[in-house]
């Protein structure tokens, strides 16, 4: 079962106990710079715009050879500012993480686990996929709800979710 990464910058920050420890840490990796630091920063911001901009035309391109969607689990937020959760929640998503795979764990794990059932919204069906080459807006409609010019992180997860279910 496909599941959604977690996009992350760093995951764990290195520690130093001093400056100079912490200078050497981040001189040691691929992005640390001692100057033109607008310019890099703007390098790599424009490098993430490229990397969606891929992703759009990776799905542009595979889309449709997607049968189930069920499996995705994405958060869309679109021109309206707000977020709708597409996934697919199952009984042993979540009991099979705690000890003992006990029905009644505690009260706050079945409370827990009774919203997420509740609010499951699995994905059904994908259509009307477009890509406004003009701007880069990118559209789609998920189970009929028309999600207009989504967010880029959904567009990496989109992505990633045919990636994945094509190479198997």
């Amino acid at each position: 079962m496909y599941r959604n990464p977690k996009i992350n910058g760093l995951i764990m920050r290195p520690c130093s106990l001093n400056h100079e420890d912490n200078k050497e840490n981040f001189k040691s990796t691929e992005f640390y710079t001692e100057s033109n630091f607008i310019d890099q920063y703007n390098k790599h911001l424009g490098a993430l715009e490229i990397i969606t901009e891929s992703a759009k035309i990776f799905i542009i391109e595979n889309w449709t050879k997607i049968d189930d969607w069920s499996d995705i689990d994405v958060s869309i937020v679109d021109n309206t500012g707000k977020e709708t959760h597409y996934y697919k929640f199952e009984e042993n998503d979540i009991r099979s993480e705690y000890p003992g795979n006990n029905k009644s764990v505690t009260k706050f794990f079945d409370d827990y686990y009774k919203e997420k059932l509740e609010k499951s919204n699995p994905v059904e069906k994908i259509e009307d996929v477009v890509l406004d080459t003009s701007d880069g807006d990118f559209s789609l409609t998920i189970n009929g709800n028309k999600h207009l010019w989504i967010d880029n992180q959904s567009v990496i997860i989109i992505a990633d979710f045919i990636e994945e279910k094509l190479s198997n």
